[in-house]
């Protein structure tokens, strides 16, 4: 099983992390076969010895099945519902580390089962959440839209006569949408100094403009990635200057610009 995708996996994982995938497996919820249990314990017994780089795989299917011939076919599908199983167990530990996600999931799944009382108490929980957020970065940003369309989406299947917070979720849009276009044109020009690699930036300077005129500056997270790319323009411009000829009359202006 050397470089197999399920060892290579189990290999970035801790010890907490190998007790309670086993615990995972144990559940009947998420996995009802012996086997891969059996299967596990015997990866996790070559983790132990610092031999999960080596796990032979007939010596596997040994002890997940004793006194049974080798049986290939049936070898793969037992490691791929194990692989399966430890995908699941990631998604759920990855879900887990987000409180703000989590809450507006199980918002979502309240406005789906028409229960609105319980719908806007994970909302409220999840604003809050969100509030106590220590930093106002993009991540902040997109999940305030993210939580505005779920409050859309519940409002909407609702009396038509409901106020809709279709402005609050548009402008939350709009921030989020300008600080992500920002981060991502701050990474091409700082990458496109280093390996001399032109892009294309799109609409950039329209979303400048919008910036400057609408008074998104006051918003930390547009803030930050607006002067980084207003510096790194300015660096980037100072690094690969067009250098006029020695003897066209620009050439000491520009040199008086530089110094």
């Amino acid at each position: 099983m050397t470089n197999h995708n399920l060892t290579q996996v189990l290999q970035t994982f801790s010890k907490k992390e190998w007790k309670e995938l086993r615990k995972w497996l144990q559940s009947p919820v998420h996995n009802q076969r012996e086997d891969v249990l059996r299967l596990f314990d015997f990866i996790s017994d070559q983790e132990v010895n610092n031999a999960l780089e080596q796990v032979d795989k007939e010596a596997a299917y040994r002890f997940t099945y004793p006194e049974t011939p080798y049986d290939d076919a049936k070898f793969r599908q037992v490691v791929h519902f194990l692989f399966k199983s430890v995908e699941e167990y990631l998604l759920y530990q990855e879900i887990r580390k987000d409180p703000v996600h989590t809450s507006r999931v199980i918002a979502s799944v309240y406005s789906k089962r028409q229960l609105p009382k319980f719908f806007e108490r994970a909302i409220r929980l999840s604003k809050e959440t969100l509030e106590e957020h220590p930093f106002r970065n993009g991540a902040y940003l997109r999940s305030d839209y993210l939580l505005q369309q779920e409050i859309y989406s519940f409002s909407s299947r609702q009396q038509r006569n409901t106020l809709l917070n279709l402005q609050e979720a548009s402008d939350a849009l709009d921030v989020t949408f300008v600080a992500d276009k920002l981060r991502q044109c701050c990474l091409m020009l700082s990458h496109q100094s280093v390996y001399k690699t032109d892009y294309r930036m799109g609409f950039l300077e329209e979303v400048l403009r919008y910036v400057e005129t609408h008074d998104l500056l006051e918003l930390p997270a547009i803030a930050m990635y607006y002067y980084s790319y207003k510096v790194a323009e300015i660096a980037s411009f100072i690094v690969r200057p067009p250098v006029p000829a020695l003897g066209d009359p620009g050439y000491l202006y520009l040199s008086d610009q530089l110094l």
